[in-house]
């Protein structure tokens, strides 16, 4: 009987330490370094704040602002979670896409570190504001 050949779609199999040591090596640039801990930083900000004022807040809270003024803005608590869990995927895709492009095009990783933090930011003031109108 023919052995059958098992494809692979990664070389190496130690897959997190290839993705360590491009990371790493994203990090050595010193101005990305600043951009992804502020990422971070930021991010850990949305998970206290709503780990936090999680008991205060009430039922139903107004997200979707694209709808018509009143109940159909509102959604539950646990809808409410998508903002800040967007927010994370969003960045960690990001920044793994950048780190594993840094040596090969380092504009590319710029821009997409630099859209991480912007888009951090806006969810940030976004998830804030909405917390500031409700308490």
């Amino acid at each position: 009987m023919a052995k059958v050949k098992q494809l692979k779609f990664i070389k190496d199999a130690n897959y997190f330490k290839i993705t360590q040591e491009e990371f790493n090596t994203l990090m050595k640039d010193k101005a990305l370094k600043r951009v992804v801990q502020l990422i971070f930083f930021l991010l850990s900000l949305n998970l206290l704040i709503l780990a936090l004022l999680w008991p205060k807040l009430p039922p139903q809270l107004p997200l979707l602002y694209q709808k018509p003024w009143g109940e159909e803005q509102l959604v539950d608590k646990l809808t409410f979670l998508i903002l800040p869990l967007a927010n994370l995927t969003f960045c960690l895709v990001n920044i793994r896409v950048a780190s594993f492009f840094f040596k090969k095009e380092t504009l590319l990783s710029q821009v997409l570190v630099f859209s991480s933090l912007t888009v951090n930011l806006l969810a940030t003031i976004t998830l804030i504001r909405i917390i500031t109108i409700i308490i």
